[in-house]
């Protein structure tokens, strides 16, 4: 379970970043000079591989959260990282292995 926090819990180079429909989530440095928008963290966000055209560029293809929300060019997210999928509720019942887990950790801690 470690390792997989670790993976998801990463920024990675957003040239690494899958374009085969996988969501994930994007970091968008604001634009140079901008006065009304800020660095931000685009959530459940994925590749859209058709072209779209805004102000007069032309791109093969865009990141957009999904479902159709929040659009950005192909070169203004700098990093990703794969998207936390939340519980299936708040009063989910963990697994076996994560209450075996929770229970070394816990008496890691005790010693």
């Amino acid at each position: 379970m470690r390792c997989q926090i670790g993976i998801r819990g990463m920024w990675q180079p957003i040239e690494t970043a899958p374009k085969d429909g996988t969501v994930i989530d994007l970091w968008v440095p604001a634009p140079n000079g901008s006065k009304y928008q800020s660095d931000g963290r685009m959530i459940n966000a994925a590749w859209i591989d058709k072209p779209r055209t805004f102000l007069g560029d032309r791109f093969s293809g865009f990141w957009q959260q999904v479902p159709g929300g929040t659009w950005c060019g192909p070169n203004r997210p700098t990093h990703w990282m794969l998207s936390f999928t939340p519980p299936e509720s708040h009063n989910a019942t963990p697994t076996q292995h994560e209450t075996a887990t929770d229970a070394e950790n816990h008496n890691e801690t005790d010693s």
